[in-house]
């Protein structure tokens, strides 16, 4: 397996920039950060989100290295989707319920919260 470092920046260069990694790093820096003026809960809420992001972002690198080695990347593409998916989902998840409800004095059950969460998943 011989790995060109100019294929691999290449492929990089277009997964981030044709895909939707850089949406998702945005997203997760924004409710992060909205996440430390918030409530404790919302901080703690971000640990799944922030794991699916670092997940996703490794995965696109290793989708990346897999193609410029002339390997099928389709499996690692996949993970980096379900990733992302997950991470999107939950950062959603902590900005609807763990900061802008809370901040207008609206309290959700934490049952009505995984229901509609688990609709929300695909």
């Amino acid at each position: 397996m011989i790995v060109s470092l100019p294929a691999v920046v290449r492929n990089l260069y277009l997964l981030f920039v044709w895909g939707h990694t850089p949406w998702l790093v945005m997203a997760w820096a924004a409710v992060s950060t909205l996440a430390r003026f918030g409530l404790p809960a919302a901080r703690q809420r971000l640990r799944a989100p922030t794991m699916f992001t670092v997940l996703h972002v490794v995965a696109i690198f290793l989708v990346a290295v897999l193609d410029s080695a002339d390997y099928d990347p389709n499996g690692a593409a996949v993970a980096a989707l379900a990733f992302e998916l997950l991470a999107f989902i939950g950062l959603a998840q902590v900005l609807v319920f763990w900061i802008a409800l809370p901040r207008i004095g609206v309290s959700v059950p934490r049952i009505l919260v995984d229901v509609v969460t688990a609709i929300a998943s695909p």
